[in-house]
């Protein structure tokens, strides 16, 4: 068992790897599967698949694979676009059962409050709301929602941040009720050559519940731009503190047309 002073130390080293990280990011307007979402939106007709050929996330003794999970997007106008997310195969594993079907159907709309004449800085806000289509317990059988508000800049030509802030209706499994959840995102993005780079961001989770402390998650990773409208991924994230799974890898890509 960690001590307090321990647990400080091994996030404060996190943060400072992180920090270090960071200056090695690929970041574009096709973006990778990754967490934090960008603020700006596609443009008007513009279609964008984004998608992981796999996903495996270990939680304790729990084993979960997703096959092809992805967010179809498409631009209603140039300011706000639709999103709808979907996981048509999910396996869990554990000591005790095996569950396995599709999951979860997302649906979110983007919608750009300001955009940057020169279009390198955009903050937006995005409501959600998931619906429990999962089979098989693989779901806990309940509409959740929440909105989620995105900012993204370009520091410089290859030099990208963006910050995200979400709030979340979600229900608690154990004490079988509702719980607001409150997330915020970081991610940092360099370009390393034209087509290559690495990329990493950060995740902290608080919930109401008293009894819910504090979650940190860093992920990093690397993207390879195909072409202007495609980009292919892999990525890790790890949990420092708090709940979820203990680590996710996964591999997917980013196609526009």
């Amino acid at each position: 068992m960690l001590t307090k002073k321990q647990n400080f130390l091994i996030t404060k080293f996190s943060f400072l790897i992180l920090i270090f990280i960071n200056f090695l990011i690929d970041y574009k307007k096709v973006y990778a599967t990754t967490f934090t979402e960008s603020g700006f939106t596609i443009d008007a007709g513009v279609k964008q698949v984004e998608s992981n050929i796999f996903d495996y996330s270990q939680n304790s003794d729990v084993n979960t694979w997703f096959i092809h999970p992805f967010n179809f997007r498409i631009g209603l106008n140039n300011s706000i676009d639709l999103q709808l997310v979907f996981e048509p195969y999910i396996n869990q594993e554990s000591n005790k059962k095996t569950n396995d079907g599709n999951g979860d159907f997302q649906i979110s709309i983007k919608k750009n409050i300001w955009v940057n004449d020169d279009g390198k800085s955009a903050f937006g806000l995005m409501p959600y709301i998931k619906l429990p289509t999962a089979d098989n317990e693989i779901g806990n059988n309940k509409v959740e929602g929440g909105i989620i508000f995105p900012f993204s800049t370009n520091i410089f030509d290859t030099l990208n941040l963006d910050f995200m802030f979400e709030t979340d209706y979600v229900y608690d499994d154990d004490e079988q009720n509702f719980d607001i959840e409150f997330i915020i995102s970081g991610l940092l993005g360099i370009n390393m050559q034209n087509s290559l780079g690495l990329y990493s961001e950060i995740i902290a989770i608080k919930s109401n519940d008293v009894d819910y402390k504090v979650s940190n998650i860093i992920g990093f990773g690397a993207t390879y731009s195909q072409s202007k409208n495609l980009i292919f991924d892999i990525g890790l994230n790890h949990r420092l503190l708090g709940k979820g799974d203990d680590f996710n890898i996964f591999s997917g890509y980013t196609f526009l047309y």
